[in-house]
């Protein structure tokens, strides 16, 4: 007897059938994580580019900012990460829908702040607010927006979800 070519595709064998991935961080740790690398990177920026030209101020600032990427690189080893950023295929349908929802409301939120920075940089000029002048400072913008991009559907998820749900330890 002889399987047709299209019932391949439905036979499940135990070696297609992986653990998940990523570390099992308490599901609090890897909230906490994502807000403090969401929040220390423009703090130490903006510490950096506007605050006091002293020797404090700018290895203050670039403490934050190498706070907030270990922070970073602490969540992207989670497996709140892995649902944000695993390829389709290997995440099971319940899974495939946090990532859907997550996404979209990062969509959303990216697409208001991209909008806030664009009526920003129209109107500071006008009020004598700051803006970023040379390479470094805009290279600081530019990382800080990578960061945010990169990081809010896994601190979405990860504020939507319970530990149960990802196999997380409740801490």
């Amino acid at each position: 007897y002889e399987i047709p070519k299209r019932d391949w595709s439905s036979d499940v064998c135990s070696s297609d059938l992986s653990e998940p991935t990523g570390v099992a961080r308490p599901l609090r740790t890897v909230r906490i994580l994502c807000l403090l690398a969401l929040a220390a990177y423009p703090v130490g920026a903006l510490l950096r580019a506007t605050g006091p030209d002293t020797m404090a101020a700018q290895v203050g600032g670039l403490m934050l900012i190498a706070l907030s990427l270990a922070s970073a690189g602490v969540v992207a080893t989670s497996r709140v990460s892995r649902i944000a950023g695993e390829v389709a295929d290997r995440l099971d349908e319940y899974e495939q829908h946090l990532r859907t929802a997550a996404m979209q409301t990062a969509y959303g939120l990216v697409s208001a702040l991209a909008l806030l920075g664009v009526i920003y940089m129209a109107l500071a000029p006008q009020f004598d607010l700051w803006m970023p002048a040379g390479y470094d400072q805009w290279s600081g913008v530019f990382w800080g927006v990578f960061l945010v991009v990169s990081l809010l559907p896994v601190t979405i998820l990860s504020l939507r979800l319970r530990s149960d749900e990802v196999g997380e330890q409740e801490a």
